[in-house]
């Protein structure tokens, strides 16, 4: 039976990272969204509906905050309907990601955060081989293309050491829109759902093999944040106007009208900062590109009966 976590998939020969990415087809994929069931909510209630879905797993919740704007919802939500959640805070040191920790401590004071965890991280250490869980054996052996994927299971096996059994939630997936080169009409582009094999599908695939009970897509997490998500004024405007701003603009916009008492901040993070500064990073990842599976905008809406 498939979990929440995974109800939209695609189609591995053996269900392993090893192999070749699918192409660039719907027929790659897999969706059981049970539509008939989907239940019509508004992209707020749907954040409450699936944090309530995961706190049923009845283990200690901790979020992922990054100190931007989607771990942030993740954890003010949970608050907000009485859902137990720690926050775990990544510190890189020399500064990495002060940027980052300025919303982080802003957030903990004004809403009174007293169980809180950071994880402190010296990224020299963490990229050399030697090291448990580096980000070089990681990339190596799935493949990872992205930082933020294998930080997240350096960062998983700390949290079971110092909290012991607990689900971990980031708050990745964000449904994708993308502008995709209309094939009949080179100077037009077209929406399509655009979905990340690298930084998406296989962090929720290990994931799930490690940590089954972890959320590592909490955006994609149930059908009905996917579905209200496409429903959201801001959103809409994008399929209409599609020249008009990017979908990550639009999803700041959506944000900050649903809840309007957090913090506004510039689009960065620690992570973009980290792939920039340290050359083995880039090396790394200089010759691999992120893999991609777009699906047809009209398509991906009528399996979520839009």
């Amino acid at each position: 039976m498939l979990t929440y976590n995974n109800w939209y998939r695609w189609q591995w020969a053996d269900g392993s990272c090893g192999l070749k990415p699918p192409s660039d087809s719907f027929q790659s994929w897999v969706f059981n969204p049970a539509i008939s069931s989907i239940r019509t909510l508004s992209f707020e209630d749907a954040v409450y509906d699936a944090l309530e879905k995961i706190a049923h797993k009845n283990k200690q919740l901790v979020v992922m905050y990054s100190g931007g704007l989607d771990s942030e919802i993740i954890l003010y939500a949970a608050q907000k309907i009485g859902v137990k959640i720690i926050p775990a805070i990544i510190r890189f040191d020399g500064g990495l990601n002060d940027h980052d920790l300025f919303y982080v401590n802003n957030y903990l004071n004004k809403f009174s955060v007293k169980d809180f965890i950071y994880l402190d991280i010296n990224i020299d250490d963490w990229m050399t081989l030697t090291f448990d869980h580096s980000l070089v054996h990681l990339a190596e052996r799935y493949g990872f293309v992205h930082v933020a994927t294998p930080l997240y299971f350096w960062a998983r096996k700390q949290l079971k050491e110092i909290v012991g059994e607990c689900t971990v939630i980031n708050g990745s997936g964000d449904l994708p829109l993308a502008r995709i080169p209309n094939p009949t009409n080179i100077f037009e582009a077209v929406p399509y759902a655009c979905f990340a094999i690298d930084s998406q599908q296989k962090r929720l695939m290990i994931s799930q093999q490690l940590y089954s009970d972890d959320v590592p897509l909490f955006f994609v997490y149930t059908p009905e944040l996917v579905q209200s998500f496409m429903l959201e004024p801001e959103i809409l405007e994008f399929e209409r106007n599609f020249s008009k701003l990017s979908i990550t603009s639009l999803r700041r916009q959506l944000f900050t009208r649903i809840w309007p008492e957090l913090d506004i901040r510039k689009k960065f993070t620690g992570f973009e900062r980290v792939k920039s500064t340290f050359p083995v990073v880039n090396s790394t990842y200089k010759n691999s590109m992120a893999t991609y599976t777009n699906i047809e905008y009209g398509n991906f809406k009528r399996l979520l009966g839009i």
